[in-house]
């Protein structure tokens, strides 16, 4: 099994992930990654993790004028860190990403952490990617930024992940019965939301493979007309792609 360099979450809301705190910060204090140690806020800055201290800070925030990046770290295995946004922006973003080495069990708890937050938070869109050690770039399930929240909004989603999830509305735009049959592993989770593993167990299998069955898969799903797509150098939405809240598409 090939070494896993990092790990990075992601998941796009309708509305900053503070509304919905006590679902995550419960998840990240009793989840499989364990408790954070640190807070800060903004990266950088840490203090002594305390949901109280955060809490206090976060609503406070949210009525100023300012719109900071709090972020959540473990300073010990498996390191993390988390950080979201706190405006009122549509959509808004939430990322967890691995810090420094991974342990051979650890690739594991992120995806199950992934598994946690989308049962409990109103997902629109989110991903797990995952990157190997030494893999060509080629291999990359995407390179640079993940989802970019207002290309998101403006063009629809890019591309598939080790593990995506499609929120109702996504996956009814799209036609849910496309994810069933496009070859990857699908499952429903009790709010509608649907996982989409590219292999079973995504995070046992090696770069060649995922990528392999990534175009395999995008192949299938691109017919949805929900995905971006490149003409003439400009990224233009899907053919069907309609915006959440009902947005006007971008041409």
């Amino acid at each position: 099994m090939e070494d896993v360099e990092q790990i990075r979450l992601q998941f796009l809301l309708p509305g900053s992930p503070w509304d919905w705190k006590q679902e995550l910060l419960e998840i990240m204090e009793r989840g499989p990654l364990g408790e954070p140690t640190h807070w800060g806020e903004a990266e950088g800055l840490r203090n002594p993790y305390q949901r109280k201290e955060l809490i206090r800070f976060g609503d406070g925030a949210r009525r100023g004028e300012d719109s900071p990046v709090p972020v959540l770290l473990r300073t010990v295995q498996p390191r993390y860190g988390v950080t979201w946004n706190m405006s009122d922006s549509v959509p808004g973003w939430l990322c967890i990403d691995s810090r420094m080495r991974l342990r051979p069990g650890d690739p594991r708890l992120f995806f199950e952490t992934a598994q946690q937050l989308a049962t409990v938070l109103p997902v629109e869109y989110g991903l797990v990617d995952i990157q190997f050690q030494g893999a060509a770039s080629e291999l990359l399930l995407k390179g640079g930024t993940l989802q970019h929240p207002r290309g998101y909004v403006r063009w629809g989603p890019d591309t598939l992940f080790a593990r995506t999830f499609f929120g109702p509305r996504l996956a009814r735009l799209m036609g849910e019965t496309s994810l069933w049959g496009c070859g990857a592993v699908a499952h429903k989770l009790d709010n509608g939301v649907i996982m989409l593993d590219l292999l079973q167990e995504p995070w046992k299998q090696g770069a060649v493979l995922l990528k392999q069955r990534q175009q395999q898969v995008l192949s299938q799903l691109e017919h949805t007309g929900i995905f971006s797509r490149s003409e003439a150098g400009w990224t233009k939405p899907g053919e069907r792609w309609v915006p959440p809240n009902g947005g006007p598409k971008q041409g």
